[in-house]
């Protein structure tokens, strides 16, 4: 399954608190499924920051945890709540991040190539808001999964069941 999250949308918040545990529990646990997490910005400033911020904890094998512990703090959209404080402290609490290796990776080649690589991607595949969701075989694009809000894990389990 390829994900595309923003940072600092409230429905990817809602869909990673709400429908992702069983998700993982019942599928990738499991071995049924890989998710691929796209970080992507498209709602303005916290989420350039954000998605900076993931791909500098992906560089450590730590994106999932950083976005999920993102999710669980975040705040009004675009009000500075994704500042230097913020990414820093969310850092420091996952163990094994090294936390000024993750806030200098930021603003390096790396990240701004990972940057340019999911917005191309993204426009690509027409991804207009996040959880933008396609589920198929590995290697494969997979087929987009509609979903009727945030929290419609039925559509979800359906595409993962289809896709097996």
């Amino acid at each position: 399954m390829v994900e595309f999250v923003d940072a600092q949308c409230p429905y990817r918040q809602q869909f990673e608190t709400r429908v992702l545990p069983d998700v993982v529990k019942n599928y990738v646990r499991t071995g049924k499924l890989r998710i691929q997490m796209e970080p992507w910005a498209f709602i303005g400033p916290d989420s350039i920051r954000g998605q900076a911020a993931e791909l500098a904890a992906a560089r450590q094998d730590r994106l999932f945890n950083y976005a999920e512990l993102l999710y669980d703090n975040q705040r009004v959209e675009n009000s500075g709540w994704l500042d230097d404080k913020m990414v820093a402290a969310v850092a420091s609490s996952i163990p094994g991040l090294q936390v000024h290796t993750l806030l200098n990776a930021r603003a390096s080649g790396a990240v701004n190539a990972a940057q340019r690589q999911v917005d191309d991607l993204a426009a690509t595949d027409n991804v207009t808001g996040t959880p933008t969701l396609y589920v198929g075989k590995t290697g494969t694009k997979g087929v987009g999964v509609n979903l009727a809000s945030a929290t419609d894990e039925a559509a979800v389990v359906a595409a993962i069941n289809n896709a097996a």
